[in-house]
């Protein structure tokens, strides 16, 4: 095999590739991507000293999550709708 046979193979490889990527893996390799940056992002709330966020902790406190028992029963009937 030449050297100018071996580069045309690799240049048909790559085209392949880019092919593959373009048509099949896209979407699942942004919504992975999508998903890591989510985790970064909620571990950096998570862990960080987030005092920016204290005034919307408390929005959410007193409109949204009022009670402890509806919010229990709330996400439990969330995570039974997840499938396993």
């Amino acid at each position: 095999m030449t050297s100018h046979d071996r580069s045309h193979q690799a240049r048909k490889n790559w085209d392949a590739l880019r092919q593959a990527f373009s048509e099949f893996l896209r979407v699942p390799t942004s919504i992975i991507a999508g998903f890591l940056l989510l985790a970064a992002g909620t571990f950096v709330l998570d862990r960080g000293d987030a005092d920016w966020l204290l005034p919307l902790g408390s929005l959410l406190q007193a409109y949204a999550f009022t009670d402890a028992a509806v919010t229990r029963d709330l996400l439990a009937n969330f995570s039974q709708g997840v499938p396993a």
